[in-house]
């Protein structure tokens, strides 16, 4: 995998020499007095390194695509020492430069390649996402049945008590020996920021969407609401389609009059009127698909909604513990062992070491 920057210069190259990926959907359940479907994510990634361009400033050749050669992605169990170029070579020791190729058919010496440098040597690393939803299938969610009600003088059996469902995502990296430059510093910085942690804006504004729908549906009781909003909007969506056709209508016989006339005065001011009906054409369309879009999450927020049907019809109150209120995503990352060091651009003489152990982070 290649990783780049939007404000720096290079590229970080990931390889792995395992990796697996496995989905886990769990059986609907209830947390904190609510229905979740809950789904679990696994990746496990064995023999991985990274790699990284050391110039500061780049030439033209590096817009190429730069591949790894196969043996230094693999595992090697056994190496040749008696080969003049793996006795030249770094091994698989941090620092190590390797040759790089724009055919990951071809081997290094045949194309012309470009070094890069291994700033992180073989490790191994785990990463698990857990998500909820409340896409449940209606008729599964009616056969499961709602908690036992509690009386708030019995005692709370904490053994039982269920954990709160928070979207989490966790990295384990066990051990790991790190090496870099200060424009390979810079470069991490610059991927982390501007393309780990970057949330897709479109993306974004759906997911608020869905949390305000969710809300209005949680404080509106009465069925007749919801089945009025949902009118209201497809009556909005029917005029906005009603309106495209019949701007689609008029720019098609502006259009057909313009080719059957001669005159240059008419056409350009038939051109002129298409150009408005066209941008009222796009902004009908733009409309419809804002309208649209939320009709469809309220009527999937609507038919998934029968949990919260059950709470009431079953009396339920939605309580959470002070300690868990605003906690929707939760991130962690895991180091045993890591030592960073600091070098000179020239990647050999070191300004800084730095080590953790047993490290955890949070968020």
């Amino acid at each position: 995998m290649m990783l780049r920057g939007t404000e720096t210069a290079g590229c970080v190259l990931v390889s792995a020499a395992k990796a697996q990926l496995l989905q886990c959907e769990h059986h609907p359940a209830w947390y904190s007095d609510t229905l979740k479907q809950k789904t679990t994510w696994t990746c496990l990634l064995d023999g991985m390194q990274y790699f990284a361009t050391m110039e500061l400033n780049p030439s033209e050749k590096e817009d190429r695509q730069l591949w790894l050669e196969v043996k230094n992605i693999e595992e090697h169990r056994e190496r040749n020492l008696d080969s003049v170029q793996e006795l030249m070579e770094s091994g698989q020791a941090v620092g190590g430069m390797v040759s790089t190729t724009t055919d990951w058919n071809q081997p290094a010496q045949v194309n012309e390649s470009q070094q890069v440098q291994r700033i992180i040597s073989r490790c191994s690393c785990r990463m698990h996402y857990i998500s909820y939803s409340h896409d449940i299938n209606p008729e599964l969610a009616t056969q499961i049945k709602p908690p036992e009600m509690r009386n708030n003088h019995e005692k709370e059996d904490l053994l039982k008590k269920q954990a709160g469902a928070v979207e989490t995502f966790t990295l384990i990296h066990h051990d790991l020996e790190i090496s870099t430059n200060p424009v390979q510093y810079a470069m991490i910085l610059d991927i982390v920021n501007n393309l780990l942690l970057h949330v897709e804006p479109r993306r974004k504004e759906h997911s608020e969407k869905k949390q305000r729908v969710r809300f209005q549906l949680d404080i509106s009781s009465n069925p007749e609401e919801q089945r009025s909003s949902i009118l209201h909007l497809q009556e909005a969506v029917r005029q906005h389609l009603a309106q495209i056709r019949r701007l689609e209508k008029q720019i098609y016989s502006n259009t057909k009059v313009s080719h059957a006339q001669n005159d240059d005065a008419n056409n350009e001011e038939l051109i002129d009127i298409n150009m408005q009906l066209q941008n009222q054409l796009n902004q009908e369309k733009n409309d419809m698909q804002m309208k649209s879009e939320e009709l469809n999450i309220l009527i999937r927020q609507v038919s998934c909604f029968k949990d919260f049907q059950l709470q009431r019809a079953n009396k339920l109150e939605l309580r959470k513990p002070p300690e868990d209120v605003g906690v929707v995503r939760r991130t962690e990352f895991y180091f045993a062992q890591a030592r960073w060091c600091l070098t000179e651009e020239d990647g050999q003489l070191g300004i800084a070491e730095l080590e953790l152990q047993r490290f955890m982070y949070s968020k």
